[in-house]
């Protein structure tokens, strides 16, 4: 009976107590036994008493039977919700036991109520174990009181809380996540706190990994020297990270949160706006430059932009490129002047190579001329011999071929002298010279040669220092250039002569004409006509090179001025363009006032006297040793000789002479050509004649100038020249003046 009453002690949820059950019988017996007595006390008297009694037995008897009946009744329907509750209890304690996490329940004073089979299992403890006892000795040290405060807002509305905590496990600390519901009574008051946890370590490591990870690049940003910005779609600064405060220039507060247009200066703004408008509609990346002066000055940098979360933002990535843009603009600097070093070293080694080009066509040409002046003097000697030995052929036409015969031999030789004076190698009769007068004298002829629709202006400078070269020479080149210019200008124009004094120091202004550094005389003939092209200007001054029609020319003439100025220590510039004109620029060196200078030149050729005794040859004649390697010319000068009436041996190359020499004690002269087959010429000739027979006399002759090729180290001696083709009334003329003379 107490095993029954103790199970109806607590009611089920939501039912009728059992109590209450129990007392509703007897509360209708009690009433009915009540009202019995008073009945019975009332009505002692009257005659029907014993059937009132048994009337009220038998309503005492029916209540007993229906509270009875009410009660079994009562009590099957509560044995039915106990069965129910205990089917539920178990189905939740299965779910609970079953389940992966971790369900505990306490009390107000943290000391455990309940706790899962989970919970055991993951911390090593039997139920036995954990209750009745508190749960913060299990929680790490460092999250106590985090817990703590977890706890006591349990005890405030919505008493629920969610914390994480470090828990020591079987295995270890490890991290779990609460969720906690206080569970409260009739009053309101917190009377067991149930909570649900879960393992969160791994998602724990996951965030400590992740934050290291953004630590990590965080302090490689802010390594490196540029600045991030976020950016909206709409330009406005979201946020920044910038590895020193300093480099943003601005504070944040100016920017964060507006866009660029209200940050970024007027002329900066657009070029940022449309770099967005492009990232935001093609999601490539747009990388923009500009200046933009900061409280440093003015610095350059670069600006890549990449969209953001799915072009939802922009990432702008801001570097400071000053130092690059400088080293930039110091490398195109430098650059420029390595454009221009070596433009001007190749135009040099083109001047270089048209240089050597002209030496050695002018070598070429020089060998030609003395080849030529060897044929011309045996065809030209030989013609004059025959018109002496046939007195002159009168009224013959023997004489009129010889004639013409002669006249050709004779501009054969002009044209001889300009090869010669192209590959200068033209002797020069050098001498101090006015180039002022020489330009006004021929001003005075040009005056009456040009054209009429061809002005000429001459201007010169009256300080203009003299020069050390051949007048007539520069008279011939001057005229050259001039008659040159004519030429260009069809229809007519102007040409204009100037002269200057010019101090050439730089090496550009050197190497446009060949010259060395130093003070020169300059004179300038410019026109105004057709000028020429590139292809034309470079071979200007090759010999035989000309473009006017057939039979206007010989292509000789800037060459010849061109071997001049070169064989006068000077130069030639020529600078054109079509339809431009043509300026022409002739240095010779400048002469200070007092100079002087010493040239061991050929000396001028006596002029011919009339005198026929010239052509006899004086008592008591000389042996003359004729040395020349070309046998015609040999035979030539050897009949002249002997026709003049004297001695005459000959030698084919300088060893041959030597030996002659060596044992022909009564040779009073030698006459050599000065190009000689094998290692010495004529001036190694000279040389041993004045040390081995000093008595003797010298004269020398070439088709050339062969000054600078004598083999010996010294200066070559002071010995006259014949030049080629010379005659025979020269050669006597040149022969007894030389041995009338004094030793050399």
């Amino acid at each position: 009976m107490l095993g029954w009453w103790s199970r109806f002690r607590s009611p089920p949820s939501g039912g009728i107590p059992p109590r209450a059950v129990l007392i509703t019988p007897l509360l209708l017996l009690v009433l009915g036994i009540v009202g019995l007595t008073e009945y019975f006390y009332m009505e002692q008297t009257r005659a029907e008493a014993t059937w009132i009694a048994v009337l009220h037995g038998a309503a005492l008897v029916l209540a007993l039977l229906l509270g009875f009946l009410i009660a079994r009744m009562l009590h099957a329907v509560h044995q039915r919700v106990e069965a129910a509750l205990r089917a539920s209890e178990e189905k939740y304690r299965l779910l609970v036991e079953h389940q992966t996490d971790l369900v505990i329940k306490v009390d107000p004073e943290n000391r455990f109520l309940f706790v899962s089979p989970s919970y055991c299992q993951v911390f090593g403890k039997t139920e036995a174990e954990l209750l009745g006892q508190t749960f913060m000795p299990l929680v790490h040290e460092e999250d106590r009181e985090s817990t703590a405060k977890a706890m006591e807002n349990l005890f405030r509305p919505p008493h629920r809380d969610y914390h994480e905590q470090r828990a020591l496990t079987a295995t270890g600390w490890r991290w779990f996540g609460w969720v906690d519901t206080a569970v409260l009574n009739e009053q309101g008051q917190v009377v067991a706190i149930v909570g649900v946890g879960g393992d969160i370590t791994g998602r724990k490591e996951a965030e400590e990994g992740q934050r290291r990870a953004m630590a990590e690049l965080v302090a490689v940003f802010q390594a490196l020297p540029d600045i991030y910005f976020r950016l909206g779609r709409d330009g406005a600064f979201l946020d920044y990270l910038a590895g020193n405060s300093s480099h943003l220039y601005v504070p944040p507060k100016e920017f964060l949160g507006k866009r660029v247009d209200e940050v970024l200066p007027p002329d900066l703004a657009p070029q940022f706006r449309k770099a967005i408008e492009r990232v935001v509609s093609t999601g490539s990346l747009e990388c923009i430059e500009y200046p933009l002066t900061v409280p440093l000055g003015k610095r350059y940098f670069e600006a890549r932009m990449v969209p953001f979360q799915e072009g939802a933002q922009i990432i702008a990535i801001i570097r400071d490129i000053t130092e690059r843009k400088e080293a930039e603009i110091a490398l195109s600097a430098t650059k420029t002047l390595l454009e221009r070093e070596m433009q001007t070293r190749r135009d040099q080694e083109a001047q270089l190579a048209q240089a050597r080009k002209l030496e050695a066509i002018g070598r070429l040409t020089g060998g030609i001329a003395h080849d030529f002046n060897n044929l011309l003097t045996v065809i030209k000697g030989n013609l004059e011999i025959l018109w002496e030995q046939n007195d002159g052929w009168p009224d013959s036409d023997w004489a009129l071929l010889i004639e013409d015969a002669l006249s050709a031999a004779r501009q054969g030789a002009e044209l001889t002298d300009g090869l010669l004076a192209f590959s200068r190698q033209q002797p020069l009769r050098l001498q101090r010279t006015r180039v002022n007068r020489v330009v006004q004298g021929l001003q005075r002829l040009l005056d009456r040669v040009l054209e009429p629709a061809i002005l000429l202006r001459v201007q010169t400078d009256p300080t203009l220092p003299d020069v050390m070269t051949d007048p007539g020479q520069l008279q011939a080149a001057l005229l050259n250039l001039m008659l040159n210019a004519q030429d260009a200008m069809v229809g007519g124009g102007i040409l204009d002569v100037r002269t200057v004094t010019l101090d050439v120091q730089s090496e550009t202004m050197a190497s446009a004409a060949n010259l060395i550094p130093g003070r020169y005389v300059v004179v300038t003939v410019a026109d105004s006509g057709v000028g020429m092209d590139a292809d034309t200007l470079a071979r200007a001054c090759e010999p035989f090179f000309t473009t006017k029609p057939f039979g206007k020319g010989t292509g000789l003439g800037l060459s010849t001025v061109y071997g001049f100025a070169t064989q006068s220590q000077g130069g030639l510039a020529i600078e054109s363009q079509p339809d431009r004109g043509t300026t022409i620029r002739l240095f010779l060196p400048a002469l200070e006032p007092a100079s002087t200078r010493i040239v061991r030149e050929a000396p001028s050729p006596p002029s011919l006297p009339p005198s026929p005794r010239l052509l006899a040859p004086a008592e008591g004649a000389e042996t003359i040793l004729v040395v020349e390697d070309e046998a015609r010319v040999r035979r030539l000068a050897c009949r002249y000789l002997r026709d003049l009436g004297y001695p005459v041996l000959e030698a084919a190359d300088t060893q041959e002479a030597i030996a002659i020499l060596e044992t022909e004690p009564d040779i009073q002269m030698v006459f050599s050509d000065i190009v000689m087959p094998g290692d010495l010429n004529g001036y190694d000739l000279a040389h041993w004649m004045a040390v081995h027979r000093p008595a003797a006399k010298c004269l020398l002759t070439t088709g050339r100038c062969e000054r600078a090729h004598a083999a010996s180290a010294d200066d070559p001696p002071s010995i006259p020249v014949l030049a080629k083709p010379y005659s025979k009334r020269q050669l006597a003329h040149w022969i007894r003046q030389r041995l009338n003379g004094g030793s050399h």
